[in-house]
């Protein structure tokens, strides 16, 4: 059984952890819920990201105003999947580093460009 199946979003228990580091492989809809436990959270580090087999419209509901740096190594995600992280998680953001192998949409300057001025204003 998945995880994201059996821990739920948290509601009222939250952690003070502000530097998580995830060295697996985690699912996107997995770490919307992880994330949701610790919103004070300023370091994220993943050592591989995988897009959800169900793609549907995810959304994460929680501002991680504290989120600065992320460092992640994506597998099956595309530039628009990735667009859909930004636009959720990237508020704050001052530093990002990642990896995203035989994925050809990460090489559009216009997207690039549109992606930072509207959802990285850091």
């Amino acid at each position: 059984m998945p995880i994201v199946l059996s821990l739920p979003f948290a509601t009222d228990k939250y952690s003070s952890i502000e530097h998580l580091v995830i060295k697996n492989h985690i699912q996107l809809d997995t770490l919307y819920v992880i994330l949701s436990y610790v919103p004070q959270i300023r370091h994220l580090s993943i050592s591989l990201l995988i897009a959800p087999y169900r793609r549907h419209n995810m959304t994460f509901s929680i501002t991680l105003n504290n989120l600065t740096y992320i460092s992640l190594k994506l597998r099956s995600f595309d530039f628009h999947d990735f667009e859909l992280l930004a636009k959720d998680l990237f508020h704050n953001l001052q530093v990002l580093r990642f990896c995203a192998s035989d994925e050809i949409t990460y090489l559009h300057a216009n997207r690039w460009q549109n992606l930072i001025l509207s959802h990285i204003p850091n």
